[in-house]
């Protein structure tokens, strides 16, 4: 932030290139400074009128997903990524979410609008040192996305074992297809227990994981309590034939048409 900055107008939007996708990492940020409130307005969802102050961004996941060309679980791994760094706040709540900009006054300063490098980077650095005063423990945000948040190097299990390398993004291919919010640091440590994965084995995991997602809705309809991640894998679960369609305790149960429609339209919102 030293070097100034260069000014970027909304309407860089309205631009063919700007929509390719996937984003990378560091058009996913700037996607989300550019969609940040200047000023304090409303939000009203489901009827309830929401503040957004001033460097809010009203968002969803699965909005999100689908405007950066990503998986749902890409999109949280990356907004828990920028909250671990202090480069965003996280408000979660029944009727919508909130991001805010940590800094973002800092990324908006102007004093004039024929500022030149040297006297925005005069500006930044007093807002900085006033940053510093009332966030001591707060590392101050780096312009470069690749600079501020590195790629995770773990992730910490139950057992506070550390998933790294292959094994974790392997996990997280699995995690993605189970979807299933539940018992995560668990499955973690199951997938440890894993002895061998070969890409064969990584295919057929996660095509039973799929099958598995697709008639959870089924099973809750039919008042059975779906299994977590950590149960599946501890009971490889993968390696059954056939999943079979959803057993009620007495034959087995024929999933109706309308249920069907009804878990395609809950997953395509993002609601299961």
């Amino acid at each position: 932030m030293n070097r100034g900055y260069i000014r970027l107008f909304r309407c860089i939007h309205n631009n063919d290139m700007w929509d390719e996708k996937p984003f990378d990492r560091a058009r996913a940020w700037i996607d989300l400074l550019l969609l940040a409130n200047h000023k304090q307005g409303y939000l009203r969802i489901r009827g309830v009128r929401i503040v957004v102050n001033r460097g809010d961004v009203g968002y969803s996941v699965v909005a999100l997903s689908e405007k950066w060309g990503w998986s749902r679980g890409k999109t949280i791994r990356f907004l828990n990524e920028l909250e671990t760094v202090h480069q965003i706040v996280q408000q979660k709540n029944n009727v919508t979410s909130l991001i805010t900009i940590v800094n973002y006054d800092l990324y908006q300063s102007s004093s004039t609008a024929d500022d030149t490098a040297s006297s925005t980077a005069d500006v930044q650095q007093t807002d900085t040192n006033k940053n510093n005063k009332n966030e001591k423990k707060i590392k101050t945000s780096s312009s470069s996305l690749d600079e501020a948040v590195p790629e995770p190097e773990f992730y910490l299990t139950k057992k506070k074992k550390k998933l790294t390398g292959k094994r974790l993004d392997t996990f997280n291919q699995f995690w993605d297809a189970f979807n299933y919010p539940k018992g995560k640091a668990d499955a973690a440590d199951a997938w440890l227990d894993i002895p061998l994965l070969t890409d064969n084995m990584m295919e057929r995991i996660i095509s039973a994981a799929k099958a598995t997602t697709q008639k959870r809705f089924a099973l809750k309809e039919a008042g059975k309590t779906p299994q977590m991640a950590q149960g599946w894998l501890s009971g490889r679960r993968w390696e059954d034939e056939s999943e079979g369609p959803v057993s009620t305790g007495h034959a087995q149960a024929v999933i109706p048409d309308h249920v069907k429609e009804t878990y395609e339209r809950m997953k395509a919102a993002g609601e299961i």
